[in-house]
């Protein structure tokens, strides 16, 4: 099944570096981002300078130590970007997806660390891919944090009996709920971004990239026609 949601989130601080190393590894799927003429946000509409919020991807910092990159809607591309992201940056990328408001999950690469992945409810996704229990060792190596801080999260739900308790007293969410993604990421380091309150996060596009003779359309994400509720921020 496809996600509603796709983030990319990879440990480098917001800089020229953080850009160019987005960009270098976009080039390697024949694509680059192209900032929108406007950052103008309409809630009510639904759009960001007139575009559709569904087919925008957002950028911006994510904390102080890492950056993020919101895909369009409906994006399949997360895993393809963070694997060359992850090559270059030497740190780790975690792809972080939500699905029908249901489930979430992630994927975390590091060039010397096995691929961690993660998916709260696999039994509503008909065709995931079976994977083995996430090792919280190897994802502690990768991420250089105590395996105390994001173990609790790591726990699967079944739909029949979603769980109301919660990894730690102060978090926001329950485990059951799909939000508790936002525990997570804090729990990491990580700041979830949030459009028109996070400082330099700029709405874009994805364009092809210059020499690549594939039209841009051809590799743009499927958009679903019934995108979550832009008022929260669930444009995907």
């Amino acid at each position: 099944m496809v996600p509603t949601l796709t983030q990319i989130f990879w440990r480098q601080p917001w800089t020229t570096a953080a850009e160019a190393a987005l960009s270098r590894s976009l080039h390697t799927l024949g694509l680059s981002l192209r900032e929108l003429p406007s950052q103008a946000i309409n809630l009510a509409a639904g759009t960001v300078g007139g575009d559709p919020l569904p087919d925008c991807a957002f950028r911006a910092p994510a904390g102080p130590n890492w950056s993020c990159l919101h895909l369009p809607s409906g994006s399949t591309q997360g895993d393809e970007i963070a694997l060359p992201l992850a090559q270059q940056t030497g740190q780790p990328v975690l792809v972080l997806t939500e699905h029908q408001q249901v489930a979430w999950g992630f994927s975390l690469f590091h060039p010397s660390e096995p691929t961690q992945t993660f998916l709260s409810q696999p039994s509503l996704l008909d065709g995931y891919p079976p994977s083995s229990p996430v090792d919280a060792g190897v994802m502690a190596r990768a991420l250089g944090i105590a395996v105390e801080r994001f173990a609790p999260y790591l726990e699967v739900q079944s739909p029949d009996d979603v769980s109301q308790a919660k990894a730690f007293p102060d978090d926001q969410f329950s485990l059951g709920d799909h939000w508790i993604r936002v525990d997570f990421l804090r729990a990491l380091g990580i700041t979830y971004p949030i459009p028109a309150c996070t400082p330099d996060g700029r709405f874009c596009r994805f364009v092809s990239s210059p020499g690549n003779s594939e039209p841009a359309g051809a590799r743009t994400p499927e958009i679903p026609t019934q995108p979550e509720d832009p008022s929260l921020w669930r444009w995907n």
